[in-house]
């Protein structure tokens, strides 16, 4: 699935826009959500709830799983631990990492959005620094 960075961009501003707007069943954020500390990994809820996005000129309602990740320095992961599965989008908010998808490595920059498909993990190794992403992870009911 390819997704040029246009659509990502107006997608993840349609919902960010879309989350504080009124109808919107929003759940009161958690501070700390998940941490390991043996992975050296925590995660932040921004946002989790439904949502309506307007694709090919109607409404649609989701969910919606907006998270903040720490990831401490020479790190591995098989795969990021969601607490929910969809399309996701994420970006690289600081840092260096590697991911891992479908067999894939790729090196990110920071910045830089990328998106993972529906049921396919994405694995994420570190350098010797930490690094920060952000995972917005869509479901369609």
């Amino acid at each position: 699935m390819r997704v040029d960075r246009a659509r990502v961009i107006v997608l993840t501003a349609a919902i960010t826009v879309g989350s504080g707007a009124a109808g919107c069943q929003r759940q009161p954020t958690r501070e700390v959500v998940f941490t390991d500390t043996a992975h050296r990994i925590s995660s932040v809820e921004r946002f989790a709830g439904e949502t309506r996005v307007r694709t090919a000129g109607q409404d649609a309602a989701v969910r919606v799983d907006i998270r903040n990740w720490s990831l401490g320095g020479g790190l591995k992961l098989a795969e990021l631990p969601l607490p929910v599965k969809g399309l996701m989008i994420v970006q690289l908010r600081g840092g260096r990492v590697t991911t891992v998808i479908q067999g894939n490595s790729q090196a990110r920059r920071e910045g830089e959005f990328w998106t993972v498909p529906p049921g396919v993990p994405m694995g994420v190794e570190t350098g010797d620094d930490s690094a920060t992403l952000q995972t917005i992870v869509i479901i369609q009911p």
